[in-house]
């Protein structure tokens, strides 16, 4: 609905429901209200008062309710009641001090204000109504205080909502689902219950057929359903309160938040909450930790910076100095491998495509011309020709004899260059390292540039997630922490970043500049990066990137209302990583359609040469095992190929 549809003639007074047909809450169901509720009161000493109390709260209060409306039906006709009802209810159930349960009022109040916003659709009728004369009022089967929500409708531009008629059920102990509440309307206004009053709601019971059946003429709010389902008992603490939030992106309400462009949407509901999260987490571990500086490295790091910077003075960490540092494995490997390290030399030197012996040799920085010895012992004898794939360990092997010289070269090489990681400490100690991850090859061979490795100690990966081969430096001393792999979180994460996981995030985050691929001394002793030159093919993925990367802002904007109300650490948790797994392992065939064609860099520092996310089959091929078994091998992106498969 575009906007708001003509008013029928003949009319003379309008009626709005107010929840789900003026106002909607930007959670997956108006009961999940209680779960941020529950999660801001674990911020206070309540939450180590009232442990036990805490851990079931959505479920106390929703029986508060129900067991406060029991009680009204023995005295009253229509179980109605207020707020203050349901309170005193729940400090009753559970003997409460007055504290906690006016504590436990005054959040979902404000917590009830921030989710609340104004549906365009509404309020392009209520706008409509106005303009065209005629008499408007609320009626509202509801328990929240009539002068509140009269004050909240004005916020969200109801212009002159505070100066109108507002009937909630609970204030007049009727409701519109009897139509008692429609006939007290029209009793206290003088109003006709007939025709020339239009009722306007999203409840066909009470808002179509009731209204009709005392004579009105109605319309559907047709633009929201809900279906307030509670969630089950969380296993995780904070998970169903963060769930709320990012399910609700596929409600329709939530399309008036979302950016248009498939690539954008993507990035607003998949990409978009890992990242707000993973920011959440920097912040709260710049606090714990005592950082004073966080460098995000390039290329991932772009986006990261860009919104740490936007989010941390909010978040009370305006002293935190973030800065951008150009480096790559391939550019650390030059300065920063102080032992042979064949299986980092083998991610510099091969990819998934056939490469020369030349060029292998290269990237070591070491000429294949003055190896050719070397390489003729293992059955390389032409160094210009391509080595297929299944033949590439024959030239990691030539390196193996050789790799002498190529720490010697190294070492030269750190000597050259290692003022600029020097430069990037900034005398700062200690200090946030962060990256996407994977196994902190980029923080040991930052660290290893250095003049002093046990400097190690003053540098802190902090990354968006690591694979178990991250063991392997941790063993030597390199200190990685993890937003996305911690706890129950860490199987099933791992698990999707080698399912096509880590080269979508690798595809999210791109910046748009080339790798860098070396560094420089110039000739005023100025160290600076050199970036690879991109292809026609990496331009248009990294122009793909910036729309997925748009949705991410805006994302990230629509939510630092969060800020408001909980500290960081509170809402630091793993859980916004949740639409990315499922995306990962079981995607639609939308989100599929949309990503099958990216490509993904053949290997460390050589995005020129690009592969497929998702292998494509077409004609027989599709029905023959053998090459659906390759394609699949080859695919990054296992469930995408899969879904694919099956789905055309």
């Amino acid at each position: 609905m575009s906007g708001a549809p003509d008013l029928p003639p003949g009319l003379e007074v309008v009626s709005f429901d107010i929840f789900d047909t003026l106002l909607h809450r930007r959670l997956r169901a108006p009961v999940d209200l209680f779960e941020l509720v529950r999660l801001k009161a674990f911020e206070t000493d309540f939450g180590l008062l009232h442990h036990d109390f805490l851990d079931g709260y959505a479920v106390h209060r929703r029986a508060a309710e129900a067991d406060a409306r029991k009680l009204r039906r023995q005295v009253a006709e229509e179980g109605e009641i207020l707020l203050d009802d349901i309170f005193a209810r729940l400090q009753a159930d559970h003997d409460l001090p007055d504290a906690f349960v006016g504590f436990l009022r005054e959040s979902e109040l404000s917590l009830e204000d921030a989710v609340l916003f104004a549906s365009p659709e509404g309020r392009a009728l209520y706008d409509k109504a106005r303009q065209a004369g005629l008499v408007v009022a609320f009626i509202s089967d509801m328990y929240l205080p009539e002068d509140w929500l009269a004050a909240k409708l004005e916020r969200e531009g109801f212009e002159g909502a505070a100066t109108l008629p507002l009937y909630v059920s609970g204030a007049h102990g009727a409701t519109k689902h009897s139509g008692r509440l429609y006939r007290i309307v029209a009793q206290e206004q003088g109003w006709a219950l007939d025709r020339r009053w239009l009722h306007v709601g999203d409840n066909r019971k009470a808002d179509i057929d009731q209204a009709e059946a005392e004579g009105l003429a109605t319309r559907l709010a047709d633009w929201h359903e809900i279906r307030n389902r509670p969630q089950p008992q969380e296993p995780a603490f904070g998970l169903n309160a963060i769930q709320a939030i990012t399910e609700f992106s596929a409600h329709p309400p939530a399309r008036c938040f979302q950016p248009d462009g498939a690539l954008e949407g993507l990035g607003y509901r998949v990409f978009g909450p890992l990242l707000f999260g993973f920011t959440l987490w920097l912040l709260a571990q710049s606090r714990q930790r005592g950082l004073d500086l966080l460098l995000f490295i390039a290329r991932d790091g772009h986006l990261p910076r860009q919104l740490f910077d936007r989010i941390k003075e909010r978040a009370g960490c305006g002293h935190v100095r973030s800065d951008y540092f150009h480096m790559s494995r391939k550019a650390g490997y030059l300065t920063g491998m102080r032992e042979w390290d064949r299986e980092q030399t083998r991610r510099i030197t091969i990819g998934r495509k056939g490469k020369s012996a030349r060029r292998s040799f290269q990237a070591v920085r070491l000429d294949a011309e003055n190896y050719r010895e070397e390489l003729a012992r293992f059955g390389i004898v032409d160094i210009d020709a391509t080595v297929p794939p299944e033949d590439a360990g024959r030239v990691i092997a030539a390196l193996d004899s050789c790799f002498i010289d190529v720490l010697r070269r190294n070492a030269e090489t750190r000597a050259e260059l290692q003022s600029y990681y020097l430069d990037a400490l900034a005398g700062r100690a200690p200090i946030g390292f962060v990256d996407i991850g994977w196994v902190g090859n980029i923080q040991r061979l930052f660290v290893n540039s250095l003049p002093d490795p046990s400097m190690r100690e003053q540098v802190t990966g902090l990354y968006l997630g690591q694979l178990p081969s991250s063991s392997f430096n941790a063993a030597r001393g390199i200190r990685m922490e993890c937003f996305l792999t911690q706890g129950a979180y860490r199987d099933p994460v791992q698990k999707a970043l080698h399912a096509g996981g880590l080269e979508l995030l690798e595809f999210a985050l791109t910046a748009d500049h080339g790798t860098t691929v070396d560094l420089v001394k110039e000739k005023e002793g100025r160290i600076t990066p050199v970036l690879e030159e991109r292809s026609a093919e990496e331009l248009a993925y990294a122009g793909q990137a910036m729309r997925v990367q748009a949705g991410i802002r805006r994302f990230v904007e629509e939510h630092l209302w969060l800020l408001d109300h909980f500290d960081v650490e509170t809402i630091a948790l793993p859980h916004w990583g949740q639409p990315l797994l499922r995306l990962v392992m079981d995607p639609s065939l939308e989100e599929v359609e949309i990503l099958s064609e990216l490509t993904h860099s053949d290997a460390l520092g050589a995005n020129s040469d690009r592969l497929p996310m998702v292998a494509q089959l077409s004609g027989w091929r599709r029905y023959s095992p053998s090459h659906r078994r390759a394609a699949r091998v080859q695919s990054f992106w296992k469930a995408g190929f899969d879904r694919l498969l099956s789905e055309r």
